[in-house]
């Protein structure tokens, strides 16, 4: 340890985090919409959002495509994921 900084002796990281999730959707022709929901870091000015597209194709055959996206800076904890954007298509069968 060096002198008397308690911030040299700490090799920890700390975060603040703002979750959001709106309850807006829409449903139009039986395709229902997500609102992007996501995560900001307060620390580092860092985001990731995701937004989803869902349908019903029979009562129980669930059809999702949707996209996540990651900004910020390379020092942040959701920024280091910048080039990490995806796009996905998901089937779901419940029986």
């Amino acid at each position: 340890m060096r002198g008397d900084d308690p911030a040299a002796a700490c090799s920890c990281y700390s975060e603040t985090f703002v979750i959001t999730d709106f309850a807006t959707s829409f449903d139009k022709l039986g395709i229902r919409g997500e609102a992007p929901q996501g995560i900001g870091g307060l620390n580092n000015h860092d985001i990731f959002l995701q937004s989803m597209l869902s349908s019903n194709l029979a009562d129980s055959l669930n059809f999702e495509t949707g996209v996540d996206m990651f900004f910020g800076n390379d020092d942040g904890f959701l920024g280091r994921f910048e080039n990490n954007q995806r796009v996905f298509v998901r089937m779901r069968y419940v029986f």
